[in-house]
C-alpha cells in the first residue's frame, strides 16, 4: 500500500478547492457536471493527459507525482446574475518533485513585457489612431508540448467523472478511486508551463511571418 498520495490535502487552498468542487456537485449538479465535463473533454481531445497504471511507475516517478485538482469558477451575466461554472484542472506545483539535476537546469521563467514598454506602445497606438484587437486563445497553455516526464494524480471525484466519460480507463483507477496520468502538454499550475507557452507562441509567430518570406 502506497501512502504517498493518500494523505489529506496539505494546503488550505487545496482543501478549499476540493470542498468547492464537492459542494457544487451536491448543490448544483446540473450546472457543475457540464462544466467539469467540458474541461475534461478539452484535455482529452487535446491529448493533454494519458492515463497510466500507477503500479507501473518507478519509485522515483511515484515520489515525483503531482496532485491535481479541478476547481469551478462562477461566471455571471452582465446584470450580475449567476450564469454558469467554468472548470479548470490545475496541478498543485507545491507537490511537484524534481531530481537534483532538474532543479539545477530547469529555468521556468518566461519573458514579461516591461511596464514602460507597454505604456509606450499604448501611447503610439493612441497617437497614430491605430486599431487594436484582443484575442482569447482557448486553453492557451495546452497548445504547448511538455518536454519531460510529469505525472499527476486526479482526485477521486474528478477521476470518477473522467472514467464515466471514457470507460476504457476505468481499469486504471487506483484503490482510492484516484487516477494517475502522464502529462503531455503544458498543464496549468506547472512551473514550466508559462515558459513552454511563450516558446510555442514565439516559434509559431516566426514560422508564420518569416517562413513564407523565405519560400517566396
Amino acid at each position: 500500500f502506497d501512502s504517498a498520495h493518500h494523505r489529506l490535502p496539505d494546503t488550505v487552498t487545496e482543501l478549499a478547492l476540493q470542498m468547492s468542487l464537492q459542494r457544487a456537485m451536491k448543490s448544483m449538479p446540473d450546472k457543475a457536471r457540464p462544466a467539469i465535463l467540458a474541461e475534461l473533454r478539452q484535455l482529452h481531445e487535446m491529448n493533454v493527459l494519458e492515463p497510466v497504471q500507477y503500479d507501473s511507475l518507478t519509485i522515483e516517478e511515484k515520489k515525483a507525482c503531482i496532485r491535481a485538482f479541478l476547481f469551478l469558477k462562477d461566471k455571471f451575466t452582465a446584470d450580475g446574475t449567476f450564469d454558469k461554472f467554468k472548470g479548470r484542472l490545475v496541478a498543485n506545483k507545491k507537490t511537484q518533485g524534481f531530481s537534483t539535476t532538474a532543479q539545477e537546469t530547469m529555468d521556468p521563467s518566461s519573458p514579461t513585457v516591461d511596464f514602460l514598454t507597454a505604456c509606450l506602445i499604448i501611447n503610439l497606438i493612441c497617437l497614430r489612431k491605430m486599431k487594436t484587437a484582443i484575442i482569447d486563445v482557448k486553453g492557451a497553455y495546452l497548445n504547448a508540448l511538455i518536454n519531460e516526464l510529469v505525472y499527476i494524480i486526479l482526485d477521486p471525484t474528478t477521476a470518477a467523472i473522467f472514467v464515466e466519460e471514457y470507460p476504457v480507463y476505468k481499469p486504471m483507477l487506483r484503490r482510492d478511486g484516484s487516477l494517475c496520468c502522464r502529462v503531455r502538454r503544458a498543464l496549468y499550475g506547472l512551473p514550466q508551463s508559462g515558459k513552454l507557452w511563450y516558446l510555442h507562441l514565439h516559434q509559431a509567430r516566426w514560422f508564420n511571418w518569416i517562413h513564407p518570406r523565405l519560400r517566396g
